[in-house]
């Protein structure tokens, strides 16, 4: 977002779609850490976080689309690539924010509201950003590929039916695709709707149901929106510790039981990218795993 306008080109286009890409899979595991720390699996606050993440995946999966339509490969196991945590958003967005990886809190539910934080602010706004948005960020990534008109290759994009990954054929898909990614996140300038007719709110209205303890819903008579349906409860969570920076050590933890089941979730980790970049890399690789 630093290099101006009239000063980016292809080899701006691709660093911004491979900053895209590491921007919308840095949300997901500040929100999954949050998940996994409420008690109850099925409290209506996990479902909405479980929602959110399927769509940043989706919106990954679009991204990597892209990528690949450009003629490169997403290198998603790379040092390069893996967010670390705590540190900002990728692309330099919100370059005001730091994302930590903590369990389901008021302020890291306000973390998440700015995250999605809408561009030229929410409908009915109770505050006002400077910074720029991940809105901005995509509207100038538009904008870029609506300059440069590449051509798209398909031979290795992907498409996935349970996230909704469909192939970027041309300007009018990618379009398509970044309108998802925005009206997802943040919703439009006319409605905090995800997508018309969804009855779904975007991203970052669900987070503020969450934070301010309402449902944001549309007064039927004067038609405006506000917090003020059904209560919202904040979970019970598990008193979990906040994760270190660069991840707990084996010098940290006393129980070797616990040490074994980090390493496991590690290597899961690790496996779950590799696996990803080669779904990108190899058409025929099961990308459902």
């Amino acid at each position: 977002m630093a290099v101006p306008h009239g000063k980016r080109g292809p080899k701006w286009l691709r660093q911004s779609i491979r900053a895209a890409i590491k921007l919308e899979f840095a949300t997901v595991p500040p929100y999954l850490t949050a998940m996994w720390s409420i008690v109850d699996a099925c409290d209506p606050v996990t479902r909405t976080i479980r929602e959110v993440v399927v769509e940043e995946m989706l919106h990954m999966g679009l991204m990597c689309n892209m990528m690949v339509a450009l003629g490169e490969t997403p290198a998603l196991d790379t040092l390069e690539f893996v967010p670390s945590y705590p540190g900002p958003l990728p692309g330099e967005v919100n370059p005001d924010l730091t994302i930590a990886l903590r369990r389901l809190t008021p302020s890291q539910v306000k973390l998440f509201m700015d995250i999605e934080y809408p561009e030229g602010g929410p409908i009915t706004a109770l505050a006002r950003r400077s910074f720029e948005t991940i809105g901005e960020f995509y509207a100038a990534l538009l904008s870029e590929f609506e300059a440069v008109n590449p051509s798209l290759d398909l031979t290795k994009q992907r498409t996935e039916a349970i996230s909704g990954v469909f192939v970027v054929s041309d300007l009018a898909d990618v379009r398509r695709a970044i309108n998802i990614i925005r009206l997802q996140g943040e919703g439009s300038g006319q409605s905090p709707e995800e997508e018309e007719m969804s009855g779904r709110l975007a991203h970052f209205y669900q987070f503020r149901e969450v934070y301010i303890g309402n449902k944001y819903v549309r007064d039927s008579v004067t038609m405006t929106w506000g917090h003020t349906g059904a209560p919202v409860l904040m979970p019970r969570v598990l008193p979990m510790a906040d994760i270190p920076s660069g991840g707990y050590h084996q010098s940290d933890v006393a129980d070797p039981a616990v040490w074994s089941l980090l390493e496991q979730f590690d290597t899961l980790y690790s496996s779950m990218l590799g696996q990803l970049r080669t779904a990108w890399e190899d058409h025929n690789a099961p990308l459902g795993d």
